[in-house]
């Protein structure tokens, strides 16, 4: 329930969002889409 999360030996809490997004990046596992359909049909449905 307690504790600190260290980034490059900072604080993550008192970081900036600007400061953490230049450090640090999420790289999906799997990439399946919810919707299996293309671009062009989405925007055809729309």
């Amino acid at each position: 329930m307690r504790g600190r999360v260290l980034l490059e030996g900072r604080e993550v809490s008192r970081m900036t969002r600007k400061d953490l997004a230049l450090r640090m990046a999420v790289v999906p596992q799997s990439t399946g889409s919810l919707m299996p359909f293309r671009a062009v049909e989405v925007t055809l449905m729309g």
